[in-house]
């Protein structure tokens, strides 16, 4: 892989690494492009730590920096990954008009209404059709051109295995992607972590659609910008057939 567009540091509360730390081993790998990456802030910290909207200030003087002291060595891009909250996405825009993150990506962990934790959830049917009207109604926006790891929610799956609410969501996922050029995002931190994620079942399906695929480290320490985790996925992919993206174009 030559390239990184969903990444975290240590800004995010929850990951290892400054922002330069990560560059640095972009720069080692040979990569040619690399997104500064990380959670939008959360003052509720409602599924673990995130950074407060104080920290953004001192996070944008980072990014800066960073972007100063790498210039011509690396293509860098600004970006996040972001809930869908309808109440942030003022924040979100005046952050992609007024500070450059043109690197929108839709990862929903808790429910838009913030009732909901996708991580642990009690009635699998319905939270996972919620997850699912989540996302669709984000990506309706228009404001997210990439769907991080839209098979998540198969870690509350029972063994990890799909359940027929799962695949039917799947699958109106992908009909809403294909339709509207959506990027979805294999993520390599699934199997780093042994989540359940990717799903064969779930990507096997997605061939039935005509999609767009970008394949992310999902990195949460510098050394696994580029980890065994990361090969691993894209095995998954070349083996179902699926050639992810590299050079995306992305509206300023």
């Amino acid at each position: 892989m030559k390239y990184s567009y969903h990444s975290h540091t240590r800004w995010c509360n929850h990951a290892d690494g400054e922002i330069s730390d990560y560059i640095e081993e972009a720069v080692r790998q040979g990569f040619e492009l690399f997104t500064i990456c990380d959670h939008t802030p959360d003052d509720q910290n409602p599924f673990g730590p995130r950074a407060s909207w104080q920290d953004l200030p001192a996070y944008l003087q980072a990014v800066q920096k960073a972007e100063e002291q790498y210039s011509g060595r690396i293509r860098l891009l600004r970006g996040f990954e972001a809930e869908y909250y309808p109440e942030m996405m003022h924040r979100y825009q005046e952050l992609k008009d007024q500070n450059g993150f043109q690197v929108w990506i839709l990862g929903q962990h808790e429910s838009a209404d913030h009732r909901l934790n996708y991580y642990h959830m009690k009635d699998l049917d319905a939270e996972i059709r919620q997850y699912t009207a989540d996302l669709l109604d984000g990506l309706a926006t228009g404001f997210f051109p990439v769907l991080a790891h839209p098979d998540l929610v198969i870690l509350d799956c029972p063994g990890h295995r799909p359940v027929p609410v799962f695949l039917d969501c799947m699958r109106q996922l992908f009909a809403y992607c294909e339709a509207h050029q959506i990027i979805v995002e294999l993520n390599a931190n699934g199997f780093r972590g042994g989540k359940g994620d990717p799903c064969r079942e779930v990507w096997e399906m997605s061939r039935e659609y005509h999609l767009r695929y970008l394949i992310s480290s999902d990195a949460h320490a510098p050394v696994q910008l580029n980890d065994r985790y990361v090969a691993q996925t894209e095995q998954f992919a070349e083996q179902l057939g699926i050639h992810p993206e590299e050079q995306i174009r992305w509206q300023r």
